[in-house]
């Protein structure tokens, strides 16, 4: 029905009032810490879009500082739209967190023309009012506030509760400036104010800008927009909308321009707008400090005397001391330490927000103190140094030592003495109160240890050999060789000079004269043949493995020794005495033991060369160690290399013929690899047509046919014996019409 009347209202063109103005000034201040919250909650249910809140409203306040604030004012602002029989006279009924009610007048902040709520499905609207009450005195803090309205639901829009407050602790400077009224717009068309009566001293650090506006309907998709000095800002249409928006205050900046756009022809009240921002450089902030001022801030007296000690500039004041036991909360205090001691004093403000701390210290002079220092040995050549650190008294210290004999200097407080002979001290200690005190301390003189190393054997020994060096017991209760060992007596391997520093019962310390041990290093070059060595597939070959250079073998009886060789597997297969080894993909690895003899060779190793995959392999040393002594050595390695083998041409080219056991990607395993008895062979075949299955020996020749016929496709299993077939290397090989594959088998007895 608001739309209908709006509507007629359009199309009969009739005259709009002169509507009032947002020119009453409500908050406009400047102060330190000043900031505020604001909360709004629509009340009219009037329209099925807009479910309103029935009385009692409950207001949740929770943005207000816990302490070191004052609540500066706060306001409450509602509209109607208003019928016959309405009450003229706003009045708020407002209850808060401690449970005080108040009634509170309010004053009429505007009055207008209808807003689109009249009669023919309406509410009989005959105009529109807005209310603003004070209820500074009812806000006590955050918590929950419940309001009731005089005026009924159905005509009351909403309202908006705003408490400004003073942080005193706050840093910043904050501005308001608040007017309100009511303008009515029954055209749905754009209202604009420009707000003054202020001028910026500084950029803002922050700034904001506020307003209420009313019966903003939700039937309408598109957004209102509240515009700031230009910048246009959507806002959602709630029925009761008190928009706020971030905004720019530049220096001297005196006014904002406030515009309303409903955006659509909706009918609205526009009651309040304002600016909020904040400065940090214009005052200082916060105010309220305090200073303390003590008197005096330092002063002293000897033991026995006391002191009287002033302070101002605070409200209230807590003493503590430093060493602790002194507490007070006077403005003048007197006190009466013992010792040397600081006093802390806090002084607060009258509203507890602000301290001020100062610190008095109260110096006691006590007597003087003498320590000459314990009675104590010293080791003749060592000297002491004689004294304890002086106390009490008034400083400067004068001290007189006597004798003066074996003293550095008889005149300070930590003389150094080595005496000869065991001699009695007397200190004299005057301070700058001429106050004295005297000490003694005899200092009784030791003579030093002799200590002397001896050797359980030669000093002179192979590496794999020790000697023991004892520095004797004569009444020593500690040693400390150069090797920082700490027994009587130590094990020696490595050549060079030894010390041993002992501490005998009466603390005094020596080191003895140097023992000298020289170590002999044997050490060996290891070698396999310095050349390549040749053979023909199913030839015999010997490679010995030997001495190459040496030094103090035979002095230092190093003979045993323990060795790992490997090689490529498909090229040479051992024999004799000559262990099989272990294989590891394509290498076999040898490992070896043995005793050196007089001659330079270890041993030989014995093999059957055979036709490989590839033509020559490397024979590497891996480890060489003796066993009787680690020792370091120096590997040469070798080379194997096959003679005479078959070439193949291929266009054109020659092309070593080897044996390639790999073959190509094939399903065919053997199992177990090694065999000793029996084995079984798995292979699948893809194609239908002549197989052949046979194994054949290292040089090639074919020991075994299992298979030379037609097969069909599919899966097979063959078990075969191993009983006629000699220990060694051996291929199995399957061809097909368009694959061969072949795998290495190892047969042992």
């Amino acid at each position: 029905m608001k739309r209908l009347i709006l509507i007629i209202l359009i199309l009969g063109a009739i005259p709009m009032l002169i509507y009032p103005q947002l020119n009453n000034a409500v908050f406009v201040r400047s102060d330190c810490g000043l900031n505020y919250v604001i909360n709004s909650i629509e009340i009219s249910a009037r329209h099925t879009n807009y479910p309103g809140n029935a009385y009692p409203i409950t207001f949740g306040v929770n943005g207000i500082p816990n302490s070191c604030y004052t609540i500066e004012a706060a306001y409450l602002w509602w509209t109607v739209s208003y019928r016959n029989g309405s009450p003229a006279q706003g009045i708020v009924s407002i209850t808060n967190p401690q449970n005080a009610t108040q009634n509170i007048n309010a004053v009429l902040a505007g009055a207008s023309i209808p807003k689109c709520w009249g009669g023919g499905g309406g509410i009989g609207e005959i105009g529109t009012r807005c209310f603003r009450a004070n209820v500074t005195s009812m806000i006590t803090g955050n918590g929950n506030y419940s309001i009731t309205l005089n005026t009924p639901q159905i005509e009351t829009d909403g309202m908006t509760l705003m408490i400004i407050y003073k942080d005193k602790l706050a840093t910043y400077e904050g501005h308001f400036v608040i007017y309100d009224g009511i303008i009515t717009n029954d055209a749905g068309t754009n209202e604009s104010q420009t707000m003054g009566g202020f001028n910026a001293c500084a950029n803002a650090t922050f700034a904001r800008a506020f307003s209420i506006v009313s019966d903003m309907q939700s039937n309408y998709t598109q957004p209102w927009i509240f515009v700031v000095d230009g910048v246009p800002n959507n806002q959602t249409r709630d029925f009761w909308n008190t928009a706020t928006v971030n905004c720019n205050v530049s220096q001297n900046k005196n006014n904002v321009a406030f515009q309303v756009q409903p955006n659509v022809g909706d009918c609205y009240s526009w009651a309040m707008m304002g600016l909020y921002y904040q400065t940090t450089t214009c005052t200082t902030c916060p105010t309220g400090q305090i200073n303390l001022n003590v008197n005096p801030k330092n002063t002293g007296f000897c033991l026995g005397n006391s002191a009287n000690i002033s302070v101002s500039g605070a409200a209230s004041y807590v003493w503590t001391s430093d060493p602790p036991g002194f507490n007070s909360t006077s403005n003048n205090i007197t006190v009466s330490p013992t010792v040397t001691t600081r006093y802390f004093v806090r002084g607060t403000s009258a509203d507890g927000c602000f301290t001020d701390d100062d610190t008095v210290t109260v110096n006691v002079y006590p007597l003087p103190i003498l320590d000459a220092g314990l009675d104590r040995p010293i080791c003749i050549g060592n000297p002491t140094r004689l004294g304890e650190n002086a106390s009490d008294g008034t400083p400067q210290y004068t001290f007189s030592w006597t004798p003066p004999t074996g003293l550095d200097n008889p005149n300070i407080q930590h003389p150094m003495a080595s005496p000869t002979a065991t001699t009695v001290y007397i200190c004299t200690l005057t301070d700058a109160n001429g106050c004295v005190d005297i000490d003694t301390v005899v200092v009784t003189v030791n003579p030093l240890p002799q200590p002397v190393i001896t050797a359980s054997g030669p000093t002179t020994f192979c590496s794999c050999d020790s000697v023991t060096l004892d520095a004797g017991n004569l009444g020593y209760i500690s040693y400390r060789w150069s090797t920082n060992q700490t027994t009587q007596t130590i094990v020696v391997r490595n050549p060079g000079q030894y010390t041993v520093t002992v501490t005998d019962t009466n603390g005094c310390v020596n080191t003895s004269a140097p023992i000298t041990i020289n170590v002999i290093y044997p050490r060996a070059e290891i070698a396999l043949p310095q050349y390549p060595v040749h053979a023909e597939p199913g030839e015999m070959v010997r490679i010995p493995l030997y001495i190459r250079n040496s030094w103090y073998l035979d002095t230092c009886n190093v003979r045993n020794f323990h060795a790992i060789i490997n090689f490529n597997k498909t090229l040479l297969v051992p024999k004799g005495n000559t262990p099989q080894g272990t294989m590891v993909g394509d290498n076999r690895i040898l490992d070896l033991t043995g005793t050196r003899s007089t001659d330079d060779t270890l041993m030989y190793l014995d093999f059957r060369a055979t036709l490989g995959r590839v033509p020559q392999t490397a024979l590497t040393i891996s480890l060489f160690e003796w066993t009787d002594c680690s020792i370091p050595d120096s590997l040469f390695n070798s080379e194997f290399r096959l003679d005479n083998l078959c070439r193949s041409y291929f266009n054109g080219d020659s092309v070593i013929r080897l044996y390639n056991y790999e073959g190509v990607p094939t399903n065919m395993q053997f199992k177990p690899n090694p065999v000793e008895d029996k084995g079984t062979i798995e292979f699948s075949l893809a194609e239908t047509g002549p197989t052949q299955l046979f194994m054949s020996n290292a040089i090639g020749q074919v020991v075994r046919k299992f298979i030379d016929e037609s097969y069909e496709m599919g899966v097979y299993n063959l078990i075969f014996e191993t009983s006629e077939i000699p220990s060694g290397l051996y291929y199995i090989t399957l061809k097909t019409q368009t694959k061969v594959i072949s795998k290495m088998v190892e047969v042992r007895k």
